[in-house]
């Protein structure tokens, strides 16, 4: 006997389409969650990195159960290898630090490290610091000694990816901007597994139908606590399994509960309810622009715009003045405080105001605006509120790249050059204007 040819109008086929932070797979299939994990295994990822899409269930009659899988897992791939547009997905850093003629400044490495990410999520990292020691001062802690030098240090390598891919740097930084998870947090701790195994997806009348409005700053209370009884309500279907099987890592429970026909579908319809976290994080942004005289270097910071998450402001003036006073103070950092060192005997030259230029006066903006944002009481501090002294310093960082990104602008300008321009911190009036690579040639009456 020989056999029969599925003959299909419409023949295996699977679509890719890259998506924030993960894959949307849309695959013409009988069996689905094979094709989930072919799509994953192929690019080295979790499942849940996977949304799979059946338009139409049936009728395939055999010819696309697990044939359909390797059309899934190619598309997956191509999609993955080329749908790049400057979400990173794994930073390998090499962090070195001048600890001065004493072991004590490495103290401030692991500051550092903590802090690197700031505001963006990389889902991979390697970070190796390392201090070395050298003739020159050892020197101490300054406001916010380990957030300072990270926004720079994570600013310039989205500023550099941007570069390489072609790409407007705002548009990177938010494609690689944290989402708040506080829900993703809240389940991790119940079930007990690793944060990166947890995924948000996102919001789904077909998931989540009827919902009301989120307004009221209620949504993600309510969002929090439904996750949290969902996650308590899958511990407990689990709990048996567990129990025999107490040594087994998490993708194995679930293997197994699978196997043992346990639904690992939970869902729960809420009414807010406050959930009380054991810490909180300062949210601040802010929007800079600056002006650069490109024959001197010499630029001047024409507005800002800060909003910052105080929570309940205890004393909104004091608030707007530390904000104030921390993002002047990062501007000395990142522009005009130059420690300049003698190259033999490691003693600092720039000991006074003849050569060091901490900001004054006429270095703040000329039109600033900072807003506390409203309505956003902390439950956990103290009269709802939250510490203001040191957030807003790495915001500075922003003059920095808006003078750099002024500057790649003229040279595009004047000599058609796109190259990139490395960033360093501070980037003062003689960084900038040789930075632009001026000659006679290009001056004239």
């Amino acid at each position: 006997m020989g056999s029969q040819y599925h003959f299909y109008m419409e023949t295996q086929v699977s679509l890719a389409v890259p998506s924030e932070d993960s894959v949307d797979l849309y695959a013409s299939t009988q069996f689905a969650d094979m094709c989930q994990h072919a799509a994953a295994s192929i690019i080295d990822k979790p499942l849940n990195f996977i949304n799979v899409t059946v338009p139409r269930l049936g009728g395939a009659f055999g010819g696309k159960s697990w044939d359909s899988t390797m059309f899934s897992a190619a598309a997956t791939l191509a999609a993955y290898l080329t749908g790049s547009d400057g979400n990173i997905q794994v930073l390998d850093l090499d962090l070195m630090m001048d600890s001065g003629y004493t072991a004590h400044g490495a103290l401030y490495m692991s500051d550092c490290l903590q802090f690197v990410d700031m505001g963006y999520h990389i889902p991979n990292w390697t970070i190796q610091g390392r201090s070395f020691m050298t003739n020159k001062k050892t020197m101490t802690a300054v406001r916010a000694p380990g957030s300072v030098p990270a926004a720079l240090i994570i600013e310039g390598i989205l500023e550099h990816v941007a570069k390489c891919v072609n790409r407007h740097p705002v548009h990177v930084k938010e494609l690689n901007l944290y989402e708040k998870n506080q829900v993703a947090q809240g389940v991790a701790h119940i079930l007990g597994v690793a944060l990166d195994k947890v995924k948000v997806k996102p919001n789904q009348n077909i998931i989540s139908p009827n919902s009301l409005v989120t307004g009221g700053s209620i949504a993600s209370e309510i969002v929090m606590q439904a996750a949290i009884r969902a996650a308590e309500t899958l511990k407990e279907r689990m709990r048996p399994i567990r129990e025999k099987f107490p040594d087994i890592d998490w993708k194995e429970l679930c293997e197994k509960c699978v196997w043992a026909k346990i639904d690992l579908c939970a869902r729960v319809l809420n009414s807010p309810e406050m959930g009380i976290p054991v810490n909180y994080h300062t949210y601040c942004a802010a929007v800079t622009e600056t002006e650069v005289d490109v024959l001197t270097g010499e630029s001047q910071i024409r507005r800002v715009d800060i909003m910052a998450d105080y929570g309940e402001s205890l004393n909104p003036v004091i608030d707007i003045g530390q904000t104030e006073g921390g993002f002047v103070m990062g501007l000395g950092t990142y522009l005009t405080e130059d420690t300049v060192f003698d190259g033999r005997t490691g003693r600092i030259l720039s000991d006074g105001t003849w050569n060091y230029k901490p900001p004054t006066t006429k270095d703040i903006p000329i039109d600033w605006r900072v807003h506390l944002l409203p309505d956003t009481p902390n439950p956990v501090g103290i009269r709802s509120s939250k510490a203001s002294g040191e957030p807003s310093i790495g915001l500075s960082v922003g003059a920095l790249l808006a003078n750099k990104l002024a500057i790649q602008a003229a040279k595009k300008d004047l000599f058609g050059s796109e190259d990139f321009i490395p960033i360093i911190a501070p980037f003062t009036v003689e960084r900038a204007q040789q930075s632009v690579g001026l000659d006679e040639s290009v001056l004239a009456l």
